[in-house]
C-alpha cells in the first residue's frame, strides 16, 4: 500500500452493524387498534453512533481537503487497540467481541465523503485487534492499493 495518511482516534472502539430491535408500547397499541401486526423499530445504540461521529471528525479536520476524499480504489489498514485487562497481561491479539467486521464498517462508514467518496471504494482492507498498556483508539492508514497488495490469481474449477 502507498501510505497517503495516518489518523488516529482516541476512545473506545465501537462495532457498527448490530442493531436493537424493539416494538414502543404506543406501537403496539396502536397496531393492535388497527387490527395489524406491530412494525418493529431499529436503532444503533448511541455509543455506536458517538463513535462513528468522532471518527468522522477527527479525519475531516486530519485529512488534506486537497487530496482527500479519494475517487478511486483505496486501501484501509485499521488497527484497533483495546485495554489490557490484568489478567492478560502477556497477550497480545485480542481475540473477542466486537467482530473485526463490524468494528472496520463504523471507520468505512465514518470516513464516506471524508476519507473516500463512499465505502465501496474500498478494495483492500486489514484489520487487526489487539491489545494496549496505553489508552484504546484506532489508528487508521489509508492509501492506495499496490500490485504486490494483489492476491495470487483465482484457482481454476
Amino acid at each position: 500500500m502507498e501510505v497517503l495518511a495516518r489518523v488516529v482516534v482516541y476512545g473506545q472502539p465501537r462495532p457498527k452493524g448490530s442493531r436493537a430491535v424493539f416494538i414502543t408500547d404506543a406501537a403496539w397499541k396502536k397496531a393492535q387498534r388497527e387490527g395489524r401486526k406491530p412494525l418493529p423499530v431499529s436503532k444503533a445504540p448511541d455509543s455506536t453512533e458517538d463513535w462513528v461521529r468522532l471518527v468522522g471528525q477527527v479525519m475531516a479536520r486530519e485529512l488534506d481537503r486537497l487530496t482527500f476524499p479519494l475517487d478511486r480504489p483505496v486501501a484501509v489498514d485499521a488497527v484497533f487497540y483495546f485495554t489490557r485487562p490484568k489478567s492478560r497481561p502477556h497477550d497480545d491479539w485480542y481475540g473477542h467481541a466486537p467482530d473485526g467486521d463490524k468494528l472496520a464498517r463504523a471507520v468505512g462508514d465514518a470516513g464516506n465523503k471524508i476519507g473516500w467518496k463512499d465505502d465501496g471504494r474500498i478494495a483492500f482492507w486489514m484489520i487487526r485487534k489487539v491489545y494496549t498498556d496505553g489508552p484504546p483508539c484506532v489508528v487508521v492508514t489509508i492509501g492506495l492499493p499496490e500490485a504486490g497488495d494483489l492476491p495470487p490469481a483465482a484457482p481454476e474449477p
